[in-house]
């Protein structure tokens, strides 16, 4: 039986919006005017972004030094230090970035309309949906894994470790494409499958540090047979699927827009970049 939580779609979207309307409020009423000049400020927006880079640098350290964490029975896993799952560590600290970041951006609208605010306004956008995407995503994503065979297709996988289910499609292994350095050693190792989704047949290719994405769902190469040379009997793939996965997108599309705008010279006084004065 899956575990259900509090915090699935829509009520980590109802959270999102009711952090939106709790600030609308502290903006709002005159006896909260001190906490909202406290969380609109330059010194909490810093404390918040140094902590999210911190905490961002400390779990990427921990998933590239402790190779357990990529194993998902393990503990580490659990707690999310694994690029395959997301860190309630980094999720709570996310959320005092949003509702910073939220305060400062709402200030920001009181503010005459120029350049520099336009900037600012699509850059701390984006970075509200990147943080949204994170929290959404980390209780509505789906995690899978699922042993591949070359003699028969299969669509049975494992959810959270738990509970056999059936995908939408069916997957075989056809063989393995080596690459190697000039030197001889071996580079890298693509392995070759078939999938068959809707009465159509695609021929996809991934390895270890390249997952591929098929329909909506991350296929990561977890291991191989390497006993029987280029023709292995079976693979490993870890598959994630993230139904915010666009929210994050449209997040980076816009700092993108953000940064190409401040290619445009701005004549008018500069301003600081997070000034709310």
């Amino acid at each position: 039986m899956e575990n259900v939580s509090i915090l699935f779609f829509p009520y980590n979207l109802i959270v999102i919006l009711s952090i939106f309307f709790a600030l609308f409020l502290i903006k709002n009423f005159s006896f909260t005017q001190k906490i909202w000049h406290q969380l609109a400020s330059e010194k909490y927006l810093l404390l918040a972004v140094s902590l999210f880079f911190l905490s961002i640098l400390l779990i990427q350290l921990i998933r590239t030094f402790v190779p357990d964490s990529t194993d998902i029975s393990s503990f580490l896993y659990r707690f999310g230090f694994s690029r395959f799952n997301a860190s309630p560590f980094l999720l709570l600290i996310s959320l005092f970035l949003f509702i910073i970041l939220t305060a400062n951006h709402l200030s920001l609208w009181r503010e005459p309309f120029s350049l520099q605010t336009i900037r600012l306004l699509f850059f701390q956008i984006g970075i509200l949906l990147i943080i949204s995407a994170q929290f959404l995503g980390f209780f509505d994503q789906e995690r899978y894994k699922m042993t591949v065979y070359s003699e028969y297709p299969t669509s049975v996988a494992i959810k959270d470790e738990k509970l056999f289910v059936s995908m939408p499609f069916e997957i075989q292994l056809i063989n393995s494409l080596p690459s190697y350095y000039p030197s001889g050693n071996l580079k890298n190792v693509e392995i070759n499958y078939d999938i068959r989704y809707k009465n159509r047949l695609y021929n996809i290719k991934n390895s270890v540090n390249q997952p591929y994405n098929f329909h909506g769902y991350d296929l990561y190469l977890l291991a191989y047979d390497q006993n029987n040379g280029s023709n292995p009997l079976f693979c490993r793939l870890f598959i994630v699927k993230d139904p915010w996965k666009f929210i994050f997108k449209i997040g980076f599309i816009t700092i993108l827009i953000s940064s190409l705008l401040m290619l445009i010279p701005n004549k008018e006084r500069k301003k600081g970049a997070f000034s709310n004065d």
